[in-house]
Parts: C-alpha cells; structure tokens; sequence
C-alpha cells in the first residue's frame, strides 16, 4: 500500500494507522517478545512517523516506513523496560507542569514547529517564546530527575542527592558548589551511583518527551488537551496500553 504523504492529514493518518495498528503491534511483539514493549514501541513509531509526516517528509509507503521505524526503535533500545518506566515518570512529571508550559513543548517537541509558530500560538514575541521554551524545557528536566525514586545510604548525603539534578542539568550551580559536589564524589560510590543514573536518564530525556506528550493528550476529553484534539486525533492513535492507563 501506498500513500502521498501530501494527501495525508491527522485524520486520514489516523485511519491508516488504526488499520496497520495489529499488523504493526505483532511485528513488534515477533522482534521484542514483551506485549507491553511490543504496545510502547508501536505509540511511538506512529508518534513519530506523523511528526515527519506533518513537517513536510516525503514517505512513499507509509505503512512500510512505520514498520521500518518499529524495527529501528527495537534494535536501538537496549533496555525497553527502563525506557517505559522513563515515558510512565516523565509523563507523571508533566502533568505537575504550569499549563503553558506543556503548550510550548508540545508546539516545539511533539508538532515540530519552529519558534515564532510556537510564540503566535502561546501570544507571545520571539524573545519570550525563547525563554519560555527554555525555563520549560528545564523545569521539566529538572523534575523528572528529581522524580526518580530513592534513598540514599547514608542520610548525611541526602543534600547532595537533592543537588544533583542541578549538577546534571543546566540549572544554576556555583563554581564552590560544583567543586564541592566533585569533591564529594571522589569519596561515596553511593553518590556517584545516583550521579550515573540521573546523568543516563537526562540522556535519554530528548527521546522521551514525545511519546510523555502523547500519553498526556490522550488523556484529555475530546477538543481538549495539550493540542486541542484530546480524545480525537491523537487519542484514537494511541497504544492499546496507553488507553488502559
């Protein structure tokens, strides 16, 4: 089968997709052997296919490219569980965020669009757009690391553990905190421990914040949500597990 790309909107792809949808979740069943991976990888092929799609991408054969998508997110995913446990907390995490917030990222991170399409759609100039999308992108970033569960050790580290998320991230930290931090470091594998793990799970963060989206405005009543189209567009694409949650 093959479809024009130019002839596709959310609707039509909506149906195409909802047609490849079983083919599409027993292949990735066949490549993961996990029904629940097999769900996730399928949501964000689609989540991701569309945002090319919606961009201008020109796709011969649509359903082919989201197989071709599933196989690739499969053969890149080194740990599926870690990855849903990962969209499951960040989704969570954005449900916390100030409404505007998650408006911008949804305009910049699920729809693609460029800077002053996100700032016409939130009322705002250029420049604020830009700080917008900036405290947006780190206030996010700094509660899903925060988000991750965990004690530490020793209670004593427990000011550093509450620091590190800054040390990972882009927020403030002065040069005697940070020298602090290091040094502290060099002497508490517990420490460096959590420093691995929120480091890894930042790392990973730029590949999360679409399919957190998408489990967010699925989730919306219908002509609401993040995009104004929970419930219709973007909720019929979802995954079988998504719609349970």
């Amino acid at each position: 089968m093959s479809e024009s790309p130019a002839t596709l909107d959310s609707d039509e792809y909506a149906r195409l997709y909802s047609g490849r949808q079983p083919q599409l979740v027993a292949y990735a069943r066949s490549l993961t052997g996990n029904p629940w991976v097999a769900d996730d990888l399928v949501a964000e092929a689609h989540f991701r296919v569309w945002r090319q799609l919606s961009s201008g991408y020109s796709v011969d054969d649509v359903p082919a490219y989201l197989a071709t998508t599933v196989r690739n997110l499969s053969d890149a995913d080194g740990d599926p569980d870690r990855r849903i446990a990962y969209v499951e907390l960040l989704a969570r995490v954005l449900r916390q965020l100030p409404e505007r917030w998650v408006k911008a990222l949804w305009l910049a991170e699920a729809e693609d669009h460029p800077l002053d399409v996100v700032g016409h759609r939130v009322g705002a100039g250029h420049g604020a757009t830009a700080v917008l999308l900036h405290r947006a992108q780190e206030g996010m970033r700094q509660a899903f690391l925060r988000a991750h569960p965990g004690v530490p050790d020793d209670p004593g580290c427990g000011r550093h553990w509450k620091r590190i998320p800054a040390h990972v991230g882009e927020a403030a930290e002065s040069p005697r905190q940070a020298g602090e931090m290091c040094l502290h470091m060099e002497d508490c594998e517990d420490c460096r421990a959590r420093l691995d793990l929120l480091t890894c799970a930042n790392d990973r963060l730029s590949a999360l914040v679409g399919p957190a989206l998408l489990v967010l405005e699925k989730e919306a009543p219908a002509g609401t949500g993040v995009s104004g189209r929970g419930g219709t567009g973007w909720g019929r694409l979802s995954s079988p597990r998504m719609r349970e949650r």
